[in-house]
């Protein structure tokens, strides 16, 4: 029974993540009426968008330089 419920668990999780871009493209045909269409492409397409915006580096902890 705990196999089954991990195995839901995982197939819901994975479901929501390939949906994500799916609904953030139907979003943007809502808002601005772009004409996206849903394909593999562009699916594909806010998969990368969103793979380079989150690994962009982190420079919060830079000390600022006191340039005079």
């Amino acid at each position: 029974m705990k196999n089954l419920i991990s195995f839901v668990v995982l197939v819901v999780i994975l479901s929501v993540i390939a949906l994500i871009p799916l609904a953030i493209v139907w979003s943007l045909n809502t808002l601005f009426s772009l004409g996206i269409p849903y394909s593999f492409w562009s699916w594909l397409a806010v998969v990368i968008l969103n793979l380079t915006w989150l690994s962009k580096p982190n420079f919060t902890n830079l000390k600022p330089t006191n340039n005079k």
